[in-house]
């Protein structure tokens, strides 16, 4: 599993929590957007965007799409460039698919 913390675009959005990556097991890319804690004893803030998309069939065609989707989700919070596709790509592809022991 890849898991890349990326910097809040927006100065009103300083404190989110925001990563985006890939989930071998799962063969999924996944994105979300988290608000910083109010109190202390807030475990982790609330969930503002989460993105994940499940499917019968990972083919080329399904997960282009998919990391397609989860950028275009974090972008209000986040700035995507080409460089964050493909590294994440590139994850999918080292890590491959499935549990491993």
């Amino acid at each position: 599993m890849s898991r890349h913390t990326l910097p809040p675009r927006e100065p009103e959005h300083h404190g989110y929590e925001i990563v985006v990556g890939w989930d071998s097991t799962l063969a999924n890319f996944f994105g979300e957007v988290r608000r910083p804690k109010d109190r202390p004893d807030d475990l982790g803030g609330e969930i503002v965007v989460s993105v994940a998309r499940f499917r019968a069939t990972a083919t080329y065609q399904n997960l282009q799409k998919e990391l397609h989707d989860v950028m275009r989700a974090i972008s209000d919070y986040a700035d995507i460039d080409g460089d964050l596709q493909k590294t994440l790509w590139d994850d999918s592809r080292r890590e491959g698919f499935g549990i491993r022991g």
